[in-house]
């Protein structure tokens, strides 16, 4: 069941890709590499949701049809939505793991866009050839913050706290912690 759903949602990402696919009569309806065979397909961009064959050549989808086609290999899609795959812009788990659960959950896409990195360089060749969907990060100005101040980590403040921007003393009744 696991590998039906990874194939569907990895099939999600190809899915979908070219909207001038819809409606093609190409004279080749015989000869792709992969078929999806009456799936439900929903594009929100053409607002198509209707059941379709999908063909797929050289990892682009090159028709969607209600035609009957044929393929080197055939996935029946039957009762199962086909649709471009989801992407989650605020992501911070970047392992295999959490993309594994991404992909369940028909993510082809997670972005680190809050905190970011400080080495955008090191980032994506951390990651480069071993991530099961697509991925990307900014450059957050707190990691940068700390990398160029040379601070390892967060430090835990307790008690009085002197604000440089106000320059007054600020009570804090519960822990403060900070990146300085």
């Amino acid at each position: 069941m696991l590998q039906r759903i990874f194939i569907g949602y990895f099939l999600v990402l190809v899915s979908i890709l070219n909207q001038s696919c819809i409606n093609n009569n190409s004279s080749g309806q015989n000869d792709f590499d992969i078929v999806i065979l009456n799936g439900r397909v929903i594009d929100p961009e053409s607002d198509l949701d209707a059941i379709r064959n999908i063909g797929i050549r050289d990892g682009s989808v090159r028709l969607i049809t209600t035609k009957e086609i044929k393929g080197q290999t055939a996935i029946d899609a039957k009762d199962l939505v086909v649709a471009p795959g989801f992407i989650d812009m605020h992501q911070h788990g970047q392992d295999h793991e959490n993309c594994s659960y991404k992909v369940m959950d028909g993510v082809t896409t997670a972005l680190e866009l809050e905190m970011g990195t400080a080495d955008i360089d090191r980032w994506y060749m951390e990651r480069e050839g071993k991530a099961l969907i697509n991925y990307g990060a900014s450059v957050g100005h707190v990691p940068l913050r700390m990398k160029i101040m040379n601070v390892p980590g967060c430090r835990q403040i307790k008690g009085p706290v002197l604000c440089p921007f106000a320059i007054r003393r600020i009570e804090r009744a519960q822990q403060l912690y900070y990146c300085t």
